[in-house]
């Protein structure tokens, strides 16, 4: 709670029942464990209500809440990103992510993993592609509270679809480190990617007229109209159709 009062506002931690009947003149002492996982840093109570749901009847209900003044303590990493508008398939992409802590103490575990997805739309799920990762050790970046690291991504989006697609950066995917708010350690950036290449034919077959068992002399020429050097690996192939628009049921022939 923000107050030593109970109200809507507050966030239920846990519950726990009474474990026996209460005689009169008895107590009982139990002891939590509690995970604050919920809130912001800062100064903070927690609020202890017994009979919470009012199943015990009860003369003088004032004295059933409890407050007890806590200094709530978190790392609060949040992540921001830069990244060109356009990616071409030909070259790498320089992408470009800071993790500042905004919390209040240094980080608490050994490390965590940084990763880049690419996606075909803004929400990071299992169909993604993971096109770039760094292992990141706290100690040597040293991220106190007010601290941050920035790492530099060259992606390679060789095999990328076309069009618009989505870069997403998220911090400690795992959450391996523990914080209050992990909704901004992601980071999703818009990308049109493009292909430089534009690879076209002319062919000519002689004679343009055979009979079955002919030998016929082909001779094509495949041009690169694109603005980058095409290096990858392809096989030219011949077929043979009934019209001139390739499809599944024309034979191939080389």
């Amino acid at each position: 709670s923000e107050d030593s009062s109970l109200d809507l506002g507050d966030t239920i931690l846990d519950l726990r029942g009474l474990p026996a009947p209460l005689a009169s003149g008895e107590s009982f002492t139990d002891d939590w464990d509690l995970l604050l996982y919920t809130g912001t840093p800062g100064e903070k109570f927690l609020l202890f209500e017994i009979d919470a749901s009012d199943t015990q009847f009860e003369q003088d209900e004032s004295n059933n809440v409890v407050s007890v003044p806590i200094s709530l303590s978190s790392v609060e990493l949040e992540a921001s990103a830069t990244a060109p508008a356009t990616a071409s398939l030909a070259d790498l992409l320089l992408f470009k992510a800071t993790v500042s802590n905004n919390g209040s103490i240094a980080p608490t575990v050994s490390g965590w993993t940084d990763r880049v997805y690419l996606s075909a739309d803004p929400i990071l799920d299992l169909s993604d592609t993971l096109v770039g990762s760094a292992d990141i050790d706290p100690l040597a970046e040293t991220i106190g509270p007010g601290e941050s690291y920035t790492t530099d991504y060259l992606l390679d989006l060789s095999g990328a679809p076309l069009g618009s697609q989505y870069l997403i950066f998220v911090s400690d995917q795992e959450n391996k480190q523990a914080e209050l708010d992990k909704q901004n350690n992601v980071v999703v950036l818009p990308i049109d990617i493009f292909s430089p290449f534009d690879l076209s034919i002319t062919a000519s077959a002689t004679p343009d007229t055979f009979n079955v068992d002919d030998m016929v002399t082909l001779d094509w020429t495949v041009t690169n109209n694109g603005s980058a050097t095409a290096n990858g690996n392809w096989f030219d192939s011949v077929y043979l159709s009934a019209d001139a628009i390739f499809d599944p049921t024309d034979e191939i022939l080389l």
